[in-house]
């Protein structure tokens, strides 16, 4: 049975398995976070809108005059591919908020995060991510369906300003119509920062790398997403009452 890409023509048909799908879907199907550890208030909403570069890294095996493949030879390329997001989050308890993401232009993705370390600079949580998009290249229709778990680490600065790290593992599912389906599994990590505290600016800067080397004729395949987004939250009251600090102990951080 031919493999999922095996069907599209040149110049399409030059590329791995695995560059090809990491560049269908890395400018259509994001991997940024956009997001501290820190849940919503029950009730409340943020609104996102941003956008920043794939950068796409392919390492493709050098071919002779004859175009067979020149053993242990390779020549690195990179690709850059604009990307656009917008989104949405609601908090529904205390420790869990939802969200839903679209990505132009032809993908969607929807999350949910549990926080489950709430300290007054501190806060970690654990999420659930799932994506889908379709396109279609040529006479093929293809699907990828994203499932991703990652972890939410975060710390307040300030009401203003906190800093966070989320390591993630993705699972990116690969299939065409009357084709084999292939699976792609990939481990990274998103850094950023939080300007602002009801309005403001994430920056953000997400690396992913390939786990299936065995998929790729050609080696390593992996790409960074770099993001800036406006969010500004609405609803939800005011902040929680906290109890007082202790004496010297930090003052407590609002909830965002």
């Amino acid at each position: 049975m031919p493999s999922t890409f095996s069907r599209l023509q040149p110049p399409w048909s030059r590329l791995s398995i695995m560059g090809l799908s990491v560049i269908l879907s890395a400018g259509c199907m994001s991997v940024s976070s956009v997001q501290t550890a820190r849940t919503l208030r029950p009730g409340q909403g943020q609104f996102q809108v941003g956008g920043g570069l794939v950068n796409v890294d392919t390492r493709d095996q050098k071919k002779d005059a004859q175009g067979e493949p020149i053993p242990d030879s390779f020549e690195d390329n990179t690709m850059g591919l604009p990307i656009a997001e917008l989104g949405m989050r609601y908090g529904l308890t205390d420790t869990v908020d939802v969200g839903a993401k679209l990505v132009l232009p032809m993908s969607a993705m929807v999350d949910a995060k549990l926080q489950f370390l709430d300290s007054p600079t501190y806060a970690a949580a654990v999420g659930l991510s799932l994506g889908y998009m379709g396109v279609q290249i040529n006479d093929s229709e293809f699907t990828i369906i994203d499932v991703s778990i990652p972890l939410f680490l975060s710390y307040d600065i300030n009401d203003y300003l906190a800093i966070y790290l989320v390591p993630k593992y993705f699972l990116r599912q690969l299939a065409a119509e009357d084709s084999k389906t292939d699976w792609l599994h990939m481990a990274g990590s998103s850094v950023g920062v939080r300007l602002g505290r009801d309005f403001g600016l994430f920056i953000e800067a997400t690396r992913m790398e390939i786990l299936n080397r065995e998929l790729t004729e050609t080696g390593q395949v992996g790409y960074m997403q770099t993001q800036v987004s406006l969010f500004f939250n609405f609803g939800g009251g005011a902040p929680r009452a906290m109890a007082p600090p202790a004496v010297g102990a930090p003052s407590p951080a609002a909830r965002r």
